[in-house]
């Protein structure tokens, strides 16, 4: 995809020299060019794209096939939610021991239980606390999983750069695109570059923009 160049017609000054005339051509490449590649390697699912289309920042211009991912993601999202269930059954579970814990100490204190019922509730609360944070730990991981799938599902969405203007469009649905795509036989969804052709002549300059495959 490349910046779009404007097209004008400049008329230069003076009168014409009669039959003299000067017949030039050349090229001006866009300032602003970006070849859009995918950072999966997956099928292209849709191209909203054609050559010469104009695109917005952001727009989207193809979808790369997110079933696996989309799974993956909703795996993680289940794990997560089961992470923090757990974790709040072991936090409930040692806020209720705890207080029956302290209540058998004093109890023990004042010789009206023996030491191994003391020694029960001891055990009883030393479980709890330990469950707890085994499901504390468990559960501070699988949220950056969550993350990282979240961040493959929006990879699987390509959008433009910056606006500009499409003049290659380099896959169709269906193909297989990865990262490397440019050096593979299989290409990017969309690449692009842009020139101008200038003919001038004594008495003007015209150019317009064209598009190179």
């Amino acid at each position: 995809m490349a910046k779009e160049v404007a097209a004008g017609t400049v008329n230069g000054g003076g009168k014409s020299m009669g039959a003299s005339m000067l017949d030039a051509s050349g090229y001006v490449v866009a300032r602003r060019s970006a070849t859009v590649a995918s950072k999966l390697l997956l099928r292209v699912e849709e191209v909203n794209i054609e050559e010469g289309q104009r695109v917005k920042e952001g727009e989207i211009i193809a979808r790369l096939d997110d079933s696996n991912i989309r799974a993956q993601l909703e795996q993680a999202r289940a794990q997560v939610a089961q992470a923090e269930a757990t974790l709040k059954a072991s936090q409930q579970a040692l806020d209720d021991s705890k207080p029956i814990y302290q209540r058998n100490v004093r109890q023990f204190d004042a010789k009206v239980i023996s030491e191994q019922a003391l020694d029960t509730a001891k055990q009883t609360y030393n479980a709890a606390e330990q469950d707890y944070n085994v499901d504390l730990e468990g559960s501070k991981w699988r949220v950056p999983r969550l993350v990282v799938a979240q961040r493959t599902q929006d990879d699987t969405i390509v959008r433009a750069p910056f606006d500009g203007v499409v003049t290659v469009k380099a896959a169709q649905a269906g193909e297989i695109v990865s990262p490397n795509s440019l050096a593979a036989p299989t290409p990017a969804p969309a690449s692009a570059r842009s020139s101008t052709w200038i003919r001038s002549r004594s008495k003007s300059t015209s150019a317009r923009t064209s598009s190179i495959a």
